[in-house]
């Protein structure tokens, strides 16, 4: 049975990841803003200013989204591309394009490794362009190549590229995995922490410090993810064939020990700031 390549659902349902977001944003900001102003007085003109204000920059940014999506990011829930026994069938959103493999003129791979990247099909009528959020694409590629080596093709890329590539899109396969089946700790712990961020200020009467403590709490989390991501990666170098094009497993008992200590370690430093805040 042909397999069928999409894109990730991050990108083909974008709006449910980005309302999210704002939704998140939103109720910060009013949160910010209600801390901000507890125990003064304002004007009903002011408030009614602020609101309209807060109402005003979310309706634009939201319909600048609108148009990003209908643009740039609707395409993705159509775009899917399956390998037959004669053709690349890749359908978009421009409609249908059939490539038997004897068409193809070459691959190429501009990636960086371990980093991103997209591997460009070449044929007579044109080109196909997939980037490394595309589902199991290192299977893919694994697939391809094998069509190409039964039809005496394998002039039509460079090995090395290739085997580079498959080791990029294979590790970014598997670590767009963890990121779905961490994304839940990691929004919990982001919440949680901004929640905590934002409104011990005020209690000390520094509520000035709120926003940039929270960015900072932001970026230190995504931090330790990278450095967790950084840990595994060196593991997955190491573990692939690159003669036979075969990368390990995922080691899913390793990868809970190396998140276990990048959460701990977060909240260890988060707990130990917000004790000496709370001192200050």
């Amino acid at each position: 049975m042909e397999t069928v390549y999409r894109y990730r659902k991050h990108l083909r349902e974008p709006l449910k990841y980005i309302g999210l977001f704002f939704l998140l944003l939103f109720l910060f900001v009013v949160l910010y803003l209600l801390l901000a102003m507890q125990g003064r007085q304002f004007d009903a003109g002011v408030l009614e200013a602020v609101v309209f204000a807060l109402i005003f920059f979310f309706v634009i940014i939201g319909a600048e989204i609108l148009l990003l999506y209908y643009l740039f990011l609707r395409r993705f829930a159509i775009i899917s591309v399956r390998l037959t026994d004669d053709a690349i069938i890749y359908d978009n959103i421009k409609g249908r394009t059939v490539v038997p493999y004897e068409e193809i003129v070459a691959l190429k791979f501009p990636s960086i490794e371990y980093a991103g990247g997209w591997v460009q099909i070449v044929h007579s009528k044109g080109s196909i362009r997939l980037t490394v959020v595309l589902e199991s694409i290192g299977e893919f590629v694994k697939q391809l190549k094998e069509k190409l080596e039964q039809r005496n093709m394998a002039h039509k890329y460079k090995e090395s590229q290739l085997i580079s590539f498959y080791k990029t899109a294979t590790y970014s396969d598997q670590s767009w995995e963890r990121i779905y089946e961490n994304s839940k700790l990691l929004l919990a712990s982001m919440v949680v922490s901004v929640l905590i961020l934002m409104v011990l200020p005020f209690i000390k009467g520094q509520g000035g410090w709120g926003l940039p403590l929270s960015l900072l709490a932001v970026i230190l989390l995504a931090i330790g993810f990278s450095v967790g991501e950084v840990v595994i990666n060196r593991r997955f170098a190491t573990g692939t064939d690159e003669m036979s094009l075969q990368a390990p497993e995922r080691d899913k008992g390793f990868e809970k020990k190396v998140y276990t200590w990048v959460f701990g370690v977060y909240w260890v430093i988060f707990l130990a700031a917000m004790i000496i805040i709370a001192l200050m």
